[in-house]
Parts: C-alpha cells; sequence; structure tokens
C-alpha cells in the first residue's frame, strides 16, 4: 500500500507542474538519501541528504545575484523523504550523456 503512495508521490514530482530545478533538487536528494541508506539507518541518510541541500543553498546565498531558495530547501526535504522511504522504487541511478539525472526505476 505505501509503496504505491510513494510511487505517486514520485510521479506527482516529475511532472511538469514543478519547476525543473526542484525537480533536480527533489531527484538528487533522493539519490543522495537512498545511497546513503545503503550503509546507515534512514535517519543518517535523511539528514546527510538534507544537509548537503542546506549547505548548497547557503553556499547559493553567498554568490553575487543569488539567494537562499526556500523552496529548494522544501524539494530537497521531499527527495530526502523519498529517497529514505522508498529505497525499492528509486533503486539505482545511472548518469548517462545527455545530463546527469538519469534514472533507472526498480519495482
Amino acid at each position: 500500500m505505501y509503496r504505491y503512495f510513494f510511487i505517486l508521490i514520485f510521479l506527482f514530482t516529475i511532472s511538469y507542474a514543478i519547476e525543473t530545478d526542484k525537480q533536480k533538487h527533489i531527484l538528487v536528494s533522493a539519490i543522495i538519501a537512498n545511497k546513503t541508506l545503503e550503509t546507515s539507518n534512514k535517519k543518517v541518510a535523511f539528514l546527510t541528504s538534507l544537509t548537503i541541500g542546506l549547505t548548497k543553498e547557503i553556499y547559493d546565498s553567498t554568490q553575487k545575484s543569488n539567494r537562499f531558495d526556500t523552496k529548494d530547501l522544501l524539494a530537497d526535504i521531499l527527495g530526502s523523504y523519498i529517497g529514505v522511504f522508498s529505497p525499492k522504487f528509486i533503486g539505482t541511478y545511472t548518469i548517462n550523456s545527455k545530463n546527469a539525472y538519469g534514472l533507472k526505476l526498480k519495482f
């Protein structure tokens, strides 16, 4: 039952309703959390992914013509949650030549 819930959340997040930048934040956070989960518990995986996202936003705020984006951080939180609580759905990922966000889904 929960598995289908996460599938629906993931499909929603990759829809065109969300900006491409937010999709990238969700996907990268999910991958980081999922990969961290292979060697640690859920709390560590979630916090690791979230810390990386937060660090990136803090870095962005120090750059000219850039700012700390709360919506990016919310996308990181959602991605971290997806990565930790739906590891069978996220599965493995690959990098392809077109972009750095290739993804293989495993059901």
